[in-house]
């Protein structure tokens, strides 16, 4: 799976793009011309392109050897190509790290935060995003909603994710909504497997060429931008 090229993203570049600087303006507060920045699952480099601009050093963590190759060819970055427990062995330490849309990705997601709060420095700051399972749109949709799917290992409420962060010693200080930016034929692409029964629609509006390069916002009040401070003794 670490070698296939995901052609989807891809060709949503531009959007993810758009919705990148989006997510570094709400973030950037916790970022500054001195900070040392680890992004863990940086994928394509989109959000890493951004951050290093802004940041003294950038390293992006990535297993998959196309997208590795993409960053490096596109965004010149650098990023080392292994898992978390054998980047920690370095003993390197930053003093920010971003992980999007990963967390629920984990096999282990409590050895991650355990080996998350090694490379991070005293007081230094975790962001990450993830949906939250405890809002109201998951409750509506139940087993139908969209975030459900077979490589989402793990689920999260922000009452988990405080407990799972407290016990890393990593405080979670604040919570921001994370509205998504996408690509009309995305959404009505995935309105489409939301509601099957509705498919003859939604093959109808994809075929509406005016719409085709829009950029849609999308906010179901599910997805959340998490910030926490590794603590000090």
């Amino acid at each position: 799976m670490t070698d296939v090229e995901d052609r989807d993203y891809i060709q949503e570049i531009y959007f993810k793009t758009k919705y990148f600087k989006q997510l570094f303006n709400k973030i950037s507060s916790h970022l500054n011309i001195n900070s040392t920045v680890l992004e863990i699952g940086s994928y394509y480099g989109v959000l890493g392109n951004i951050v290093k601009q802004h940041v003294k050093k950038y390293i992006g963590l990535e297993l998959s050897t196309h997208a590795c190759q993409y960053e490096k060819k596109n965004y010149n970055l650098d990023f080392a190509r292994e898992t978390m427990k054998s980047f920690s062995k370095n003993n390197y330490q930053f003093d920010v790290i971003i992980m999007a849309d990963v967390i629920e990705h984990f096999d282990n997601p409590f050895e991650a935060m355990s080996l998350i709060e090694k490379n991070l420095k005293p007081g230094g700051t975790l962001i990450f995003t993830t949906f939250n399972m405890d809002s109201i749109f998951p409750k509506l949709m139940g087993r139908k909603y969209h975030w459900i799917m077979p490589y989402h290992l793990y689920y999260f409420s922000n009452f988990t994710l405080k407990n799972l962060c407290n016990k890393y010693n990593l405080g979670i200080f604040k919570i921001k909504n994370d509205t998504r930016l996408v690509s009309y034929n995305y959404l009505i692409y995935k309105l489409g497997l939301i509601f099957p029964n509705l498919g003859f629609i939604f093959k109808f509006l994809a075929r509406i060429k005016f719409l085709q390069k829009s950029t849609i916002r999308v906010n179901l009040l599910d997805l959340n931008i998490y910030f926490a401070k590794k603590k000090k003794f």
